[in-house]
């Protein structure tokens, strides 16, 4: 499954199968009002696996940044924890 998707688990329960893509409302729903697994599909693991390996060999390197929008205090807080710190950037496009 490449994207979020449902399935039925082993006892046919539905279940939510979170992807590399974003999950839906009605997956949250599914999840916190009536208890539905989650899975992590493949794909979403394998990509969770190549990020993190390309972010080790970055480190490895010496050098690591991180992009994140101004307007997201969560991660943010995240990263000042991790020890990195904020420097504003612009980028221009066409």
């Amino acid at each position: 499954m490449s994207e979020n998707q449902h399935s039925h688990g082993e006892q046919g329960r539905h279940e939510v199968v979170v992807g590399v893509g974003p999950v839906s409302i009605q997956d949250i729903v599914d999840v916190a009002r009536h208890d539905a697994p989650v899975r992590i599909s493949d794909d979403a693991l394998e990509a969770i696996a190549e990020s993190s390996a390309r972010i080790r060999e970055l480190a490895g390197e010496g050098v690591v940044t991180l992009m994140v929008d101004a307007d997201n205090p969560a991660a943010l807080k995240v990263y000042r924890r991790l020890g990195f710190r904020y420097r504003s950037v612009t980028a221009l496009a066409r």
